[in-house]
């Protein structure tokens, strides 16, 4: 026989805690929040699940960047849109957006417009 897991209200601290980090370990992600996949999967989300809420833009880049991007994406079994995302993200989340744009206009790859 098997003997019953007290409830939680009967646990003491020590038990307590001691349940709390199997459930953490055996339910957790594998991986920290910072490794997690950024690019949602492909197709409708599951039932129950909300869409991560992507804005449809388009995006002018000459051939030659379209076809790196496509092959590098395709190397690594991915979609160009999640390596379009995943890089964006990164770039926005590291908070070094400002400083990018600041050296491509440094090394005149990128020419500001006026104001609006």
């Amino acid at each position: 026989m098997t003997s019953k897991r007290p409830s939680v209200r009967e646990m003491s601290v020590s038990e307590y805690q001691a349940f709390a980090k199997r459930l953490e370990r055996r339910f957790s992600a594998d991986k920290p929040a910072e490794q997690l996949p950024l690019a949602p999967k492909r197709g409708r989300p599951a039932k129950g699940q909300q869409p991560l809420g992507l804005t449809s833009r388009t995006v002018k880049l000459p051939a030659a960047v379209w076809k790196e991007l496509r092959a590098a994406a395709k190397r690594h079994g991915v979609t160009v849109n999640g390596v379009l995302i995943a890089l964006g993200q990164e770039l926005v989340g590291k908070a070094e957006l400002d400083a990018t744009i600041d050296r491509l206009i440094a090394e005149r790859l990128l020419e500001p417009t006026g104001t609006r």
